[in-house]
C-alpha cells in the first residue's frame, strides 16, 4: 500500500474533475512544479493508484437518459447457474448494456448498473436476464430519479 501525501492528494483531486488537463494545467491549480506533477502522475499510474482516465458523459444526450441498479437475489443451489449468470452480465459489460455490477454482501448477491433509452429497454434486459439465466431467485430494480455529476 502507497501512503499518498497532500500533493498525492491534490493532483488527484484536479484529475478527478479534469481528467484530459495537461500537467502544467494540473500546476497551475495545485501549485506544484509541474516536473513534481509529472513525476508523482507517473508514480500513481505504475503503482496501480490511478488506473485510467474517464469522461462524464451526458447520457440524456445519446439516447441513454434512464439509469437503473438492478439488484440480484441468485439461487446457489447450482454453481454451473450461477456461472452461467455472472458470464452473461461479463457479456452484456462488455456489450455496453451494463456499465458496472459487483458481487455485495447483505440481502442481495449482485447489484447491476445499466443505461437505457426507454423503460421497454429495461424491461426487456430485465426479462432476457431472468429468462437467459435461470439462476435468478429475485430482482429489485431501482429507477434513478436525479444523479449528482
Amino acid at each position: 500500500m502507497l501512503k499518498l501525501d497532500d500533493k498525492d492528494t491534490k493532483i488527484l483531486g484536479a484529475l478527478r474533475e479534469h481528467g484530459n488537463w495537461s500537467y502544467k494545467q494540473i500546476s497551475w491549480k495545485t501549485g506544484i512544479p509541474t516536473t513534481t506533477v509529472h513525476n508523482r502522475v507517473k508514480k500513481l499510474e505504475n503503482s496501480g493508484i490511478l488506473k485510467k482516465y474517464t469522461v462524464d458523459i451526458d447520457y440524456s444526450k445519446i439516447g441513454k437518459g434512464i439509469l437503473a441498479y438492478i439488484l440480484v437475489r441468485a439461487d446457489y443451489k447450482s454453481i454451473e447457474k450461477f456461472r452461467f449468470l455472472m458470464k452473461f452480465l461479463e457479456k452484456k459489460s462488455v456489450e455496453g448494456v451494463i456499465q458496472e455490477f459487483s458481487r455485495v454482501t447483505g440481502d442481495y448477491d449482485i447489484i447491476v448498473k445499466v443505461r437505457f433509452e426507454s423503460m421497454k429497454e429495461l424491461e426487456n434486459f430485465l426479462f432476457s436476464m431472468v429468462r437467459n439465466t435461470k439462476s435468478i431467485y429475485r430482482t429489485v430494480t431501482m429507477v434513478s430519479i436525479a444523479e449528482n455529476s
